[in-house]
């Protein structure tokens, strides 16, 4: 199974088969443990040290995110998978996790009766955090900007809602994805 598959799989079902280039973490020190490897990897497949510097922070911040903001909020076992895949000079990064989501994050900072769309647009073009009262809230801004829309490709599904910038080449089952808790976040990364 693809990795990307498997991270989608795993948000749907809360089950992977353990595939090359698939990881799950129980804790915010095995992801740490894998970050070099992760960069290591990425230089060899871009042949640049600062794409594969960015790529590997972007990375690593989605991945953190499911331990930052999921504390005491898992439907199921804590932790986060994250599949690494390269096809047709296009690496695709997926992390997903099984949490509370992006949504029910944000809700308690936001205005009564923030559309679901309108919060996700926010989580990642506003500084905002759902761990306030802590001056946070960069994240998800950082990634959005480290992506250009056009030769990479950033999608992040929470709950019935999703935000994108540029179109996805690996096609995504929305329809399964409806209802499934957590967060699945989709990097594409053009090497042409």
């Amino acid at each position: 199974m693809d990795p990307f598959f498997s991270a989608q799989s795993y948000l749907t079902s809360g089950r992977f088969t353990p595939v090359e280039n698939v990881w799950f973490f129980e804790d915010r020190n095995q992801l740490r443990g894998r970050l070099p490897g992760w960069y290591k990897q990425m230089e060899s497949w871009t042949g640049n040290e600062n794409q594969a510097a960015l790529l590997s922070s972007l990375l690593g911040e989605l991945a953190n995110n499911a331990f930052d903001h999921n504390l005491g909020m898992w439907t199921g076992p804590p932790g986060c998978l994250v599949g690494l895949s390269i096809r047709s000079k296009t690496i695709c990064v997926s992390v997903a996790d099984r949490g509370q989501g992006i949504i029910s994050s944000l809700r308690k900072q936001l205005p009564a009766g923030t559309s679901p769309d309108e919060v996700m647009r926010i989580a990642f073009e506003e500084r905002v955090s759902g761990r306030a009262p802590e001056q946070r809230g960069n994240g998800l801004k950082f990634v959005r900007n480290g992506v250009d829309g056009r030769r990479q490709r950033l999608y992040c599904f929470s709950g019935n809602t999703v935000y994108g910038k540029g179109n996805l080449i690996f096609k995504i089952n929305r329809k399964s994805l409806e209802n499934s808790p957590g967060t699945l976040s989709v990097i594409e990364w053009d090497l042409s």
